[in-house]
């Protein structure tokens, strides 16, 4: 066994450019596999903790539909009257909303600026949403008609540089208006190309002063449910009610389980396009492959002849070079898990997608890198196994 391991890597050594070419093509393959692995791990992850931060027990309302383009949609969209309406329904609390414009903001000095959307608030805002405080307090019912705002790291770190405790009670300008800074809510990252910490919030009356005067129209509607169950229920009266108040359905309610379902929906579109790209990486790798080994057996005619002329049976070729295909393999699959690994870091995050490295990498790309090898070396090898040796010797003379 050892003897016989130690002539595939001799093969493996003697023929260094089929073999180097080899490994770089199994290498490209599962550097594919580890990118959509890791990414449909981590989008599922995302999707999990997002339910899990916004609670079963939250629903809320946003202008358009899922195919709606967000570009035509009017932030200024649903009214105070809408809002009231949803109050009458059974077994809610937490009826509040927010109206949301894209506001320069700068530092108190006015050297530091930063373009973030800021949200004028109706009370409850954060409750129903969760938001957590890392620093400072959130918005109260008592801030009321203060200038006052909670805002994200990152915004933080734009205007002040840094986003610790130093800057609560430090102001900023909003449209040359100052409004004191009260706390930093907690990282909430990138959520599909959009930076979640790249916001502020302040009540409603200061964004009236401050942002714009005309602060009739509401951006969403949001409310909580008493009951669990009722939640799907209580979505539905809110979406009968804002249909007989708007005269059709141009708006959608989400609820925690709808929300799911468009982020698995989101999740596949994201599996079914990196998978073709999969697909057509392993098919030419593959291609490539199974060129090379056919180029390495013609190479080796006379190295085969001698074999069979020795007493090399039909099946000892065969698995030959079979075997020298899967320590190919091998070599390739630490190539790819390590370009893969360093690849998908860099770009998963940059789609607002949490980077999961799993065992299932591990897994996929050791299952992808065998089929690939034994796939595309097997032709080769079976041609291999049926040269008659004296034609195969009769070359090297």
């Amino acid at each position: 066994m050892v003897f016989f391991l130690k002539n595939i890597f001799n093969a493996v050594k003697q023929n260094k450019f089929h073999s180097i070419f080899s490994i770089l093509a199994i290498a490209a393959a599962i550097s594919s596999v580890v990118l959509i692995v890791c990414a449909i791990e981590g989008s599922s992850y995302f999707a999990k903790k997002l339910i899990e931060k916004m609670g079963s027990d939250i629903v809320f309302v946003a202008p358009g539909t899922p195919k709606s383009d967000i570009r035509k949609l009017k932030l200024k969209y649903f009214t105070f009257k809408d809002l009231e309406a949803l109050k009458k329904i059974p077994y809610t609390y937490f009826h509040t909303g927010a109206l949301a414009k894209w506001v320069l903001i700068k530092s108190y000095n006015g050297k530091n600026y930063d373009f973030a959307l800021v949200y004028g608030n109706l009370p409850n805002m954060f409750k129903a949403w969760n938001i957590n405080i890392d620093y400072g307090r959130a918005l109260s019912e008592k801030d009321r008609y203060k200038r006052v705002c909670v805002i994200g790291h990152y915004l933080a770190k734009e205007i002040f540089g840094k986003d610790d405790g130093s800057i609560i009670g430090k102001k900023l300008l909003i449209n040359n208006v100052p409004i004191k800074v009260i706390g930093i809510y907690e990282k909430l990252g990138i959520i599909y190309g959009e930076n979640e910490d790249n916001r502020l919030y302040m009540p409603i009356y200061a964004y009236r002063q401050s942002v714009e005067p005309d602060y009739k129209h509401l951006s969403i509607l949001v409310f909580k449910i008493k009951d669990i169950k009722k939640v799907d229920w209580a979505a539905k009266q809110a979406e009968e009610i804002l249909f007989r108040l708007h005269k059709e359905k141009d708006f959608t309610v989400y609820t925690p389980g709808l929300v799911k379902k468009l982020l698995n929906m989101l999740s596949a579109t994201l599996a079914f396009f990196l998978g073709i790209a999969v697909f057509v990486s392993i098919i030419v790798g593959g291609f490539v492959l199974s060129n090379i080994f056919y180029l390495n057996v013609q190479s080796r005619r006379w190295e085969i002849g001698l074999r069979r002329a020795l007493g090399a049976k039909k099946r000892d070729i065969l698995f030959l070079f079979l075997s020298e295909a899967l320590i190919l393999s091998f070599f390739g699959l630490i190539l790819g898990l390590f370009i893969g690994y360093y690849g998908s870091k860099a770009l998963i995050p940059k789609l607002g997608i949490p980077y999961i490295f799993s065992k299932k990498v591990f897994i996929f790309s050791a299952l992808t890198s065998i089929l690939i090898a034994l796939f595309s070396a097997y032709k080769p090898a079976k041609e291999a196994s049926e040269y008659e040796p004296v034609f195969c010797l009769r070359e090297k003379v």
